[in-house]
């Protein structure tokens, strides 16, 4: 049998097969990292799975180098420059206001700059807090909003979520 298996991940597969895996249930063995995980990334096996769907199916994103540090309920970004020194984002006004952000698999926009390196969320962070938090860079809006008339009133778009979930 032939399994493809998406590169980094490896490990992770080969884990799930082997037989002295002693999870009980297959999320389980989904979930628990192989011995040879390294021990200072998260133990989460879906941690950088959305990062890789993202970039795959959005070519228009990209991985941003370095993290971020979030905090939950909080709208203020840190770009990391210690321990990452290989951080190379520099947040700008003019370039960056209303970029796209994905943040643990969230989708945020930058509303307002405060330094180089500082930078706040459209809304609160609504994730855990995380002091390293791995980023997708999408695009900056250019020009006008577009009117687009939707040919039904079934359909339900992802800015409307919120309204919706409040009736």
């Amino acid at each position: 049998m032939i399994v493809p298996v998406t590169p980094g991940f490896e490990d992770k597969v080969a884990w799930f097969l082997d037989p002295s895996n002693a999870a009980s249930s297959e999320l389980e063995r989904i979930l628990t990292p192989p011995p040879t995980a390294d021990p200072s990334k998260p133990n989460d096996a879906f941690h950088d799975l959305w990062v890789g769907l993202l970039t795959e199916h959005k070519p228009d994103v990209a991985r941003g180098s370095g993290t971020l540090n979030v905090t939950n309920g909080d709208e203020k970004v840190h770009i990391n420059k210690q321990p990452n020194p290989d951080s190379q984002w520099r947040v700008s006004e003019q370039r960056d206001l209303g970029r796209e952000l994905y943040i643990g698999g969230d989708r945020y926009e930058a509303a307002a700059v405060t330094d180089d390196t500082t930078f706040n969320l459209d809304r609160l962070y609504e994730g855990d807090s995380d002091a390293s938090a791995v980023y997708v860079a999408g695009s900056t809006p250019f020009g006008p909003p577009w009117t687009v008339n939707v040919p039904t009133t079934l359909v339900v778009l992802a800015d409307n979520v919120p309204a919706l979930k409040a009736l």
